[in-house]
């Protein structure tokens, strides 16, 4: 995918590690960011971007041994918002196992700052055909700094764009803002393949949220919320609120994207390699919501109990939020009486009305 920002114009794909290429074969994801102004450079390198550069993308769960997910498929926009006590702008991805080994799937969420930054760090190079790739030594680049933007970069010295030539990788990863996944399945039935991201939904009692919405290539839709406590530094306690198959045929999801037109019900726009279908982004009102204690289970932000109507409701369709009743961080309240069921909120499809 790619995506303009700011002076820069991003691109967000996979290729084989040149890095890596002495100890075997392997895939890494990567960003890349290229000015949006950048014309070429002088002489010879007319048809050759200066500016250039790329960094790996680390979304794996920490450890001793860390466990990767290498493979990007999709990312969102760059939403804004408030995690824990910080204001970040961030652009979430989704990320897979290589198709031959196990199978599984991971969403991790990258601050702008922190990827923008890292193109001002340390370069990485191979000083000869089967040396490792090591940092740069901050004497050896030259001035002004390659990558940079620049007026006209036709203009730029040689020895700036010979350098960008070969050494257009970054020593650093990005590493993901929450420092793991925010949500990770194994599984051999599904991978994830696009997502999409309405930040900032506000609960009742004024907290916020990003809600994800996740497509797999097996044609379903996950809607995912991290409920961890927002006061201090950012966490990660992730719940899946709602599991739908959304294309029957089990078709890959290939993009999703957020649809709001003023006086319609907002919607989420999913496309195939042949259909377009859109759903809604809340379903509070599906038959299967009975009672106090199914609605607030749910989890999720858009969903609210009316005690006066006796009914779960998208909350912001009314103001009158002392008559709701909500808890997403436990999914319980003391003012609802003990559930006659128990509803499972990552069964295959918990509020499915055709059912």
């Amino acid at each position: 995918s790619s995506m303009v920002y700011n002076d820069y114009v991003l691109f967000f794909f996979r290729e084989a590690a040149v890095e890596y290429m002495n100890c075997g074969k392997v895939i890494y994801s990567r960003v890349a960011r290229v000015c949006k102004k950048d014309k070429g450079g002088p002489h010879q390198f007319g048809d050759r971007w200066t500016s250039f550069l790329k960094s790996r993308l680390n979304c794996s769960i920490p450890g001793e041994y860390p466990f990767y997910f290498d493979e990007i498929q999709s990312t969102s926009e760059v939403v804004s918002g408030t995690y824990g006590s910080t204001r970040a702008e961030m652009v979430y991805g989704v990320f897979t196992t290589p198709v031959n080994s196990i199978g599984g799937s991971a969403i991790c969420a990258f601050s702008m700052s922190a990827l923008m930054g890292n193109f001002d760090g340390e370069f990485k190079e191979q000083a000869t055909m089967n040396a490792n790739w090591l940092r740069v030594p901050p004497s050896k680049v030259p001035e002004p700094r390659p990558g940079q933007c620049v007026n006209d970069s036709r203009t730029l010295p040689d020895v700036s764009v010979y350098f960008i030539k070969s050494h257009s990788l970054m020593d650093r990863a990005v590493p993901p803002f929450f420092s793991v996944p925010l949500l990770v399945r194994l599984s051999s039935q599904y991978r994830f393949s696009a997502i999409a991201v309405d930040p900032q939904v506000q609960a009742v009692n004024g907290e916020v949220y990003d809600v994800m919405f996740v497509g797999t290539d097996d044609g379903r839709i996950l809607k995912a919320i991290n409920v961890a406590n927002p006061d201090g530094e950012p966490q990660v306690r992730s719940v899946v609120v709602e599991e739908l198959q959304v294309l029957r045929n089990g078709d890959t999801v290939r993009s999703l994207s957020i649809a709001r037109v003023p006086g319609q019900e907002d919607k989420l726009l999913v496309v195939s390699d042949d259909i377009v279908i859109t759903i809604p982004l809340q379903r509070c009102a599906t038959v299967k919501i009975t009672n106090c204690s199914d609605c607030i289970g749910l989890q999720d932000p858009y969903c609210a109990w009316d005690t006066r109507e006796r009914q779960c409701v998208a909350h912001s369709d009314n103001n009158k939020k002392k008559h709701f009743l909500q808890n997403i961080p436990r999914g319980e309240h003391k003012a609802c009486p003990a559930p006659t069921h128990v509803m499972s909120a990552i069964a295959s499809q918990p509020l499915d009305d055709k059912d």
